[in-house]
């Protein structure tokens, strides 16, 4: 006759019958509303693959190209010179637009120029004038970006609804900032 083991499963304090709380949304929360949550997610996504392609393309400069600090250099200030340019013009012509197809081209002419990289990378052609002109290309489309994005969002929600789409994007906003920060230095 075979032996059964003894099993004995006690009730500790950590596996209490009590369930968990739950998180419940309140039922004026904007992540109720679907429009709100596709968009909040989608700007969630961009952010991150924006923050994958910041870091990329200076990676893609010192290693296949090999760039000089002065070249790196460079790099960076072509992505930050559409800001110190088109700043307050762009705010200008953005306000006259619809937001999401400006938002959605945006989106679109950003994955282009990420595209274009391993691609002309593939055919020889891949500079170090062609990694400025995509560095300035993506710095054009992020300042119209984050431009939109806020702007969008206030669309969506008027008045009594504004200053908490304005709050959780900024909460979105200081979460990239601070993800994005750490991972800079480290480069």
């Amino acid at each position: 006759m075979p032996r059964r083991a003894r099993c004995q499963v006690r009730a500790s304090p950590s596996t209490d019958a009590r369930p968990r709380p739950r998180l419940v949304l309140s039922p004026t929360d904007l992540l109720r509303d679907a429009v709100y949550r596709r968009l909040w997610i989608s700007i969630l996504i961009s952010s991150f693959g924006g923050q994958v392609t910041i870091l990329a393309l200076p990676l893609t400069a010192a290693v296949l190209m090999h760039a000089s600090p002065t070249q790196m250099g460079a790099l960076t200030a072509m992505e930050i010179v559409p800001f110190v340019l088109f700043s307050l013009p762009t705010g200008v012509w953005l306000d006259r637009l619809r937001k999401l197809p400006v938002y959605v081209m945006g989106e679109l002419s950003i994955a282009c120029a990420v595209t274009s990289v391993p691609l002309a990378w593939w055919l020889g052609w891949l500079s170090m004038t062609w990694l400025y002109v995509v560095g300035f290309a993506i710095g054009g489309q992020y300042l119209a970006h984050n431009q939109v994005t806020i702007d969008a969002l206030g669309v969506f929600y008027y008045e009594h609804r504004f200053q908490n789409t304005v709050g959780r994007t900024a909460r979105g906003l200081l979460c990239r900032r601070t993800i994005e920060t750490p991972v800079r230095s480290i480069c």
